[in-house]
């Protein structure tokens, strides 16, 4: 991905790609497991800006395991939307790394025509 980018909020950019017609359900939205993989996708970017790269964790025997993830849906993407994960670091600790993913579109998302 390159060097991440500094949002304005004070975190970075971990992620940015496209959603396609197949990462939609039947109502046009696109479907929860695809956030999730996107966002999974920021959290790499993320661990690997704080030095934690796979290469470190195979050197070092170290693995990462989610434990905890609470998701809030605040608004539909849909087919051709451009989509951003902005991500920052809530804590670290022993064993512990907290941060939160944030996703939008970093140009407003299309209209829909009304469905006839």
């Amino acid at each position: 991905m390159g060097a991440l980018l500094q949002t304005a909020d004070g975190g970075l950019e971990t992620y940015r790609g496209a959603v396609y017609p197949w990462h939609c359900d039947h109502m046009g939205h696109m479907n929860v497991m695809w956030y999730v993989g996107k966002f999974d996708e920021g959290t790499w970017n993320l661990i690997a800006s704080c030095g934690i790269t796979p290469a470190y964790l195979k050197e070092n025997a170290r693995g990462i395991a989610a434990v905890k993830q609470e998701i809030e849906y605040k608004r539909e993407l849909h087919a051709g939307d451009i989509v951003a994960v902005r991500s920052r670091l809530l804590e670290v600790r022993d064993k512990v790394l907290r941060f939160a993913h944030g996703c939008a579109t970093p140009r407003p998302a299309r209209s829909r025509p009304p469905r006839s």
